[in-house]
Formats: C-alpha cells, sequence, structure tokens
C-alpha cells in the first residue's frame, strides 16, 4: 500500500474513487473476523475443558465490546494520526473508566 502512487495496483483492484477508505474497511473488516476466529476457538477450548456453556453466544457477546473498542481507536487514529498517541489516548480512557467503574455502576 505504501508504493500505490507508483504501481497504481490499489486504482485498479478497488476503483478510483475513495479507495484508501475501501482499503481500509477491507483491512478492518479482516482484523474483526480474524479476532471472531480466534475467540471462537479460544471459547470453544474453555467450554470443552473448563466449563460447559455456549460459546457461540458468548463469542458473540464479546464481539460486541470489541468492535466498539476497535472502532473508536480506528477514529481516534484519524483525528491523532499517529499510532503511538491513538495507544496512549485509548490507555487514558481505559484508565478513566477503570477509575469510574464503582461509580458508574451505581
Amino acid at each position: 500500500i505504501q508504493n500505490d502512487q507508483d504501481s497504481r495496483t490499489i486504482e485498479i483492484l478497488f476503483g478510483i474513487p475513495n479507495y484508501r477508505y475501501k482499503v481500509w474497511l477491507i483491512r478492518i473488516i479482516l482484523i474483526f473476523t480474524i479476532a471472531y476466529m480466534m475467540m471462537i476457538l479460544f471459547t470453544f477450548l474453555s467450554s470443552v475443558l473448563i466449563v460447559r456453556f455456549q460459546f457461540l453466544k458468548v463469542t458473540s457477546q464479546v464481539m460486541i465490546p470489541v468492535i466498539f473498542l476497535g472502532m473508536m481507536a480506528f477514529m481516534l487514529s484519524t483525528f491523532i494520526r499517529n499510532g503511538n498517541g491513538t495507544a496512549v489516548v485509548m490507555i487514558i480512557f481505559g484508565i478513566f473508566f477503570l477509575i469510574l467503574q464503582d461509580p458508574l455502576r451505581k
């Protein structure tokens, strides 16, 4: 993708208008799909080895915050334009909500 201006292969694959957004959309969909498949594997192993539960239902419920946090990190990375800065902001958000865990629960 770094040399897409020179080789022009990305434009051919994804079409000319807004091709960068299509590439990032496909990339993030693949990331969430791989994460979902890995979590299915681990929840299935937990269901077999530790305690019985509906592993597909649990995996689907766990994917909701994973997708939310992933999309929030992606949005912040477009604003901040730095991966390390985005990581710091996400850690600060996590610590903030960890501190407010009990007051938010009540």
